[in-house]
């Protein structure tokens, strides 16, 4: 995957698809909102003012938005930059002029979630919340298995992030993702970490995370990421239909975005999910 290790939250994700891909990401009201979150603060206030707009706004409009253009002419242009790269401004050209848009698609996906709140996952009951861990455990277990995965690279004798046993789904060959990723080579028995993979460990863990996850959504959507586990649980998982087939990459990253809208601490019901959906919840515990 080109650029992997540029990548360092969504929008420089969204920046090294196609125009095609990102148009089907635009019809999840999930991927919307994600996207607008993660937008520029002058960008998001862009896509505000058209946001109920429905006709061309002509170049001259969308330039008097800046009243002193010798000082903040610069922030102007890096934001219709961003937005017009993300096609979520649209120009065209109308009687010897430009005119902008925001994306149709986005533009509705967006209206929708503000209106709405989205759809969120299924809750559990009242009379089960009691069970659920403490904020402190789960953020204790967060750290203990993303460092398992840290740990993974350097050392030949960690076993890595493990998923839990009672997660009933197939846990993740993170060893694949790291290799795709060129943080790793050799087998899982005998590997070694790459120049670019230390040098990853010396970035923060947020862009860390992402380029994780840049390289685990390419593979999961592409199914380049045989999920390997043990063959009696192989057996028993396939049987209860919980394999999931690889997730089409709207679809993946659309789930995804909803997760990152879920309240920590909340729980969550896993079984009211898809198949592939309860596989990608499982991959994202696994990692913490």
């Amino acid at each position: 995957m080109s650029g992997l290790y540029t990548v360092a939250n969504i929008i420089s994700f969204l920046n090294d698809l196609g125009r095609d891909q990102r148009d089907q990401l635009y019809e999840s009201p999930w991927t919307c909102q994600a996207v607008f979150r993660s937008l520029p603060p002058l960008a998001k206030n862009y896509v505000l003012r058209l946001l109920l707009i429905d006709v061309p706004v002509p170049q001259d409009v969308v330039d008097s938005w800046v009243a002193d253009k010798k000082q903040h002419g610069s922030a102007h242009k890096a934001a219709l930059d961003k937005l017009l790269g993300l096609d979520l401004f649209l120009r065209a050209a109308e009687a010897g002029r430009f005119t902008y848009t925001l994306h149709p698609t986005f533009q509705a996906k967006l209206q929708a979630a503000i209106a709405s709140g989205g759809q969120m996952l299924a809750e559990v009951p009242h009379s089960v919340l009691g069970a659920a861990p403490p904020r402190e455990e789960l953020d204790a277990f967060a750290h203990a298995q993303w460092e398992a995965l840290q740990m993974y690279l350097l050392d030949d004798d960690s076993r890595g992030p493990q998923l839990p046993p009672e997660v009933p789904v197939q846990p993740l060959d993170f060893h694949s993702v790291l290799a795709h990723a060129r943080l790793l080579e050799g087998t899982p028995r005998q590997r070694r970490i790459t120049d670019t993979g230390f040098q990853l460990l010396l970035r923060d863990s947020h862009h860390q995370l992402w380029v994780f996850l840049a390289q685990y959504i390419h593979d999961t959507a592409s199914g380049a990421a045989p999920q390997y586990t043990s063959p009696a649980k192989a057996r028993a998982r396939g049987a209860a239909g919980q394999g999931g087939a690889p997730a089409g990459l709207p679809s993946l990253i659309s789930f995804l975005m909803q997760l990152g809208f879920m309240r920590v601490g909340q729980p969550y019901a896993l079984a009211a999910l898809a198949p592939t959906e309860q596989v990608i919840a499982g991959h994202m515990m696994q990692l913490g």
